[in-house]
């Protein structure tokens, strides 16, 4: 059984991160960057461990971590360059050195290919705009202190207990550097494996700036909460190991169970709801352009078909209409309507002149129509608010229509 146990604690640690992100996983870029982490992360326990050479290939995933999001990505690729003199052993410095090198090609080849594309498809300098220059136009914060007062159980009392032990961790695996220098001694690969692991849970961190809410939070602190469920499973090996009792092994069994079925109710359960919602909602005959094989509300499907009638309406009376809303892709995908900066209409979305510059298009702009959700109904938290006052301040109010206010420009 003793062989055995190493896996049986693993799959019990594992279920606890699968429980707290349950709730909070979804498919984004930062979730992208993390999965592109994880997978860095394993690499370079393998390649220690085993002396693998794999250096081309976690550069080159560094690389896919930047295509995805450049931000999180470049500190990814800082860490995987810089690992490798962290990790450097006693008279290694030349090996050390090429490896990194050889990290550093790995992370140009997607770069490079995404930069031929960017110049092919004439997109750069809108790359260069809004991704890099309208970072600054991003003034939307959550300050991390507000994780404490969180809904989650989880997120309020990791956001305390975390920060505190990964410096303990940090200052331990300093000491523990220091005191195998001075006894010229190298690293054990528990030790190795730990600072792999703790310096691996850096890069995400960056998650949370400038919004620490608690998906962010959880994206961010995964590769740490990995981190501290190693050092619990050296904890539990070793009290495994001194305890001598015949029931030891049963009682692990029993654990192991109840976490795999725990798991296993989680799944099914999600993948039951999703299904029954499915077969309930879906009807071929009722699918709205573009968003096949997705469930939409009756009151989406009703507002995108009242949209089309007035953009069909407005468009033939000569007028461009524009929705200034965060959600307005949802209804001019169907339409097949593009209005570039207003489509996904958020602070650090629009460019590096943001409010201001929306403000100068629309004063350029003529025979526009704006349409703003009327006041009653809530908007996104990130909403260019400074655009959506000019626009009620300076624009002739025309009337409501459905669930907006219709401001003209002539």
């Amino acid at each position: 059984m003793g062989r055995y146990s190493d896996s049986i604690f693993t799959i019990i640690l594992v279920s606890f991160s699968t429980f707290i992100l349950y709730n909070e996983t979804f498919l984004d870029y930062n979730f992208l960057c993390l999965l592109l982490l994880l997978v860095i992360e394993y690499l370079e326990l393998i390649k220690h461990n085993d002396g693998k050479k794999l250096d081309l290939i976690i550069g080159i995933l560094g690389g896919l971590a930047i295509c995805t999001k450049h931000t999180i990505g470049t500190f990814i690729c800082i860490y995987i360059v810089l690992s490798e003199f962290v990790l450097m052993k006693k008279g290694f410095f030349k090996e050390t050195l090429k490896n990194a090198g050889i990290r550093v090609i790995g992370i140009l080849i997607p770069s490079v290919i995404f930069l031929i594309y960017l110049l092919c498809t004439k997109s750069f300098m809108d790359f260069v705009n809004y991704a890099i220059l309208g970072i600054r136009t991003f003034s939307n914060s959550i300050k991390y202190t507000e994780l404490f007062t969180a809904d989650s159980f989880w997120v309020r009392n990791l956001s305390r207990i975390l920060p505190i032990l990964f410096v303990v961790l940090i200052v331990f695996l300093i000491i523990n550097r220091i005191v195998s220098s001075i006894r010229k001694k190298e690293q054990s690969t528990i030790m190795r494996n730990l600072t792999i692991l703790t310096i691996s849970s850096l890069p995400m961190l960056i998650a949370l700036y400038p919004i620490s809410d608690p998906t962010h939070f959880l994206v961010a602190v995964l590769p740490l909460i990995i981190t501290m469920e190693y050092v619990v499973y050296l904890i539990l090996k070793l009290i495994y190991d001194k305890i001598k009792f015949k029931l030891k092994d049963f009682i692990l069994i029993v654990l192991i169970a109840f976490a795999l079925l725990n798991m296993s109710r989680l799944i099914i359960n999600e993948i039951w709801i999703n299904a029954q919602n499915y077969l309930k909602n879906y009807n071929s005959n009722n699918v709205i352009n573009h968003f096949d094989n997705i469930i939409l509300p009756e009151s989406k499907k009703e507002r995108i078909d009242i949209l089309r009638k007035f953009y069909e309406e407005k468009e033939q009376e000569g007028y461009k209409v524009i929705i200034v809303d965060a959600e307005a892709c949802s209804n001019t995908i169907p339409l097949d309507v593009y209005n570039k900066n207003y489509d996904m209409f958020l602070k650090g979305n629009i460019g590096k002149d943001g409010e201001d510059g929306i403000i100068n298009d629309i004063n350029e702009s003529h025979n526009t129509i704006y349409l703003l959700k009327n006041k009653k109904y809530s908007i996104n938290w990130q909403s260019p608010t400074k655009v959506i006052d000019f626009i009620r301040n300076n624009l002739d109010y025309v009337g409501d229509y459905d669930m907006f206010e219709v401001f003209y420009k002539d």
